[in-house]
């Protein structure tokens, strides 16, 4: 997937083993921010581990089938924010998003996010775009609401992470303040999203 201009102060682009440095030193400046939402802030200890994740994300296969990668603000790298799924045989994408604390009210994601939206239903062939965040985190829910996505249901006990159950959830089609997406009259798709949520539980259903 290519670089990606979402204006004059933000760009996307996707990973590589040489982003090991810049990425590690992100990563725990931002590490008790992000570690509660997002396993790998957690687990990922050593400039070794952020490699191995590096060189697994940047193969052919991963990059061919994301759009996005590392944000930047201001050539400064300020978080990630990447769809994945595309080529996928449900036509199905999934959207994630990450911010450095600091950077936090400049609306630098959302930003980043309705491009990578746009590219998904434009250029992708994406039916719909999912989301999975948590009802604690207020602000990652308040991003996908105002980028258009809705509650619709659950799906219990789906995944375990740090104490908290993930709770599936789903809108029947795709809001953005009342408007379709741009680029929408041209594309003749039943266009969907997604938006996943996990809340805190006691236990883990064992399958």
């Amino acid at each position: 997937m290519r670089e990606i201009k979402v204006d004059d102060e933000i760009f996307l682009r996707p990973v590589n083993v040489d982003d090991e440095e810049a990425y590690f030193k992100w990563l725990e400046a931002n590490r008790g921010h992000l570690a509660r939402w997002l396993p790998f802030a957690a687990t990922a200890q050593s400039r070794d581990d952020v490699k191995a994740w590096l060189e697994q994300r940047s193969s052919d296969e991963e990059t061919a089938s994301r759009i996005g990668g590392l944000v930047f603000y201001r050539d400064e790298l300020v978080g990630t924010a990447n769809l994945k799924g595309v080529g996928s045989p449900d036509k199905a994408g999934e959207l994630g998003y990450a911010l450095s604390e600091g950077s936090q009210g400049k609306g630098i994601i959302i930003r980043a996010c309705r491009t990578i939206i746009d590219i998904a239903f434009a250029e992708k062939e994406i039916h719909r775009v999912m989301v999975r965040g948590s009802r604690e985190n207020h602000r990652s829910r308040a991003i996908a609401e105002r980028l258009g996505f809705t509650f619709e249901g659950f799906q219990r006990e789906a995944a375990y992470l740090q104490a908290n159950i993930r709770i599936w959830l789903s809108t029947p089609c795709w809001r953005r303040s009342g408007k379709t997406p741009r680029n929408a009259a041209n594309l003749g798709l039943g266009m969907r999203l997604r938006l996943y949520l996990h809340v805190s539980g006691a236990c883990v259903r064992r399958w």
